[in-house]
């Protein structure tokens, strides 16, 4: 399969486009329905990864792999496991005890489509079969390539990264959040998968040089960017519950506020 990579902004949607179809394949190869009785979670799992979405992470660690010249295969299977591990977040995310999200992307959510007790096994098993796709060796032939997208994929999810940035998250219904707490819990909570994609694409193509990535401190804040479009748009009118949730979450994720003359110093480190 020929996949369109992006060489300009005009590129961008036709490159995520192929990028979403090839995935799409792929997950239908690796999580195939079973007629068993663990047939309903892996039905749960199909559901949140076929729910929508713009698929970045993959197209990220796509097209740095790409950089190296890693093979389609091994790019969409490490980008498959990245999405599982994106797909579960959001699963469990939305469950009662946390955001309490009846719809996501338009459609009910999987604890409203199935039920809580398979919600929350279907995210676990999302979690659980990244790390089997990452550690099988027909994502990589060398070991200590699979052991290290297993170890930056695990890093950048676990409480170093995507889960400590929700348990501040959720903490922040009960504070105001200041600038620096903003800054980190959008580094960790979105920025640090994000950050991980692209990691994950320069192991795949052996990279002879690679910088230390903690994702705590992240390199300058840019976590929370990516959140701003899902945060400031409203659909059409919801219930009273939807729109209070949505407005603690401007609170919660507001941008930071840079003292005049300050706003472009990002961009200025950025350059050097």
């Amino acid at each position: 399969m020929t996949m369109t990579m992006v060489q300009d902004f005009s590129g961008l949607e036709a490159a995520l486009g192929d990028v979403s179809h090839a995935l799409g394949e792929t997950f239908d190869a690796l999580l195939p329905v079973p007629e068993s009785d663990d047939g309903r979670v892996v039905e749960a799992m199909r559901y949140a990864l076929f729910a929508g979405g713009k698929r970045l992470r993959p197209f990220l660690l796509r097209a740095t792999a790409d950089l190296f010249g890693v093979s389609l295969t091994s790019s969409l299977r490490a980008g498959a496991a990245i999405e599982c591990i994106h797909s579960y977040s959001l699963v469990h995310d939305d469950l009662p005890a946390m955001d309490d999200d009846d719809l996501r992307r338009g459609k009910p959510t999987v604890h409203k489509a199935f039920d809580e007790a398979t919600a929350i096994l279907a995210g676990d098993a999302l979690l659980t079969f990244a790390f089997e796709i990452l550690s099988d060796e027909s994502t990589h032939a060398d070991p200590r390539v699979r052991a290290q997208l297993v170890s930056v994929a695990a890093r950048a999810s676990g409480h170093h990264g995507m889960v400590g940035g929700q348990m501040l998250d959720l903490a922040a219904e009960h504070k105001q959040l200041t600038e620096r707490d903003i800054i980190r819990l959008q580094q960790m909570k979105t920025g640090a998968l994000i950050v991980s994609a692209v990691e994950m694409g320069a192991v795949l193509g052996k990279a002879s040089t690679m910088p230390a990535m903690p994702w705590w401190p992240m390199p300058g804040p840019w976590g929370w960017l990516f959140r701003l479009p899902m945060i400031f748009w409203m659909p059409p009118p919801r219930p009273m519950k939807w729109v209070r949730q949505r407005a603690r979450m401007r609170r919660r994720a507001r941008p930071p506020s840079f003292p005049c003359g300050a706003k472009m110093q990002p961009g200025k480190k950025l350059k050097s």
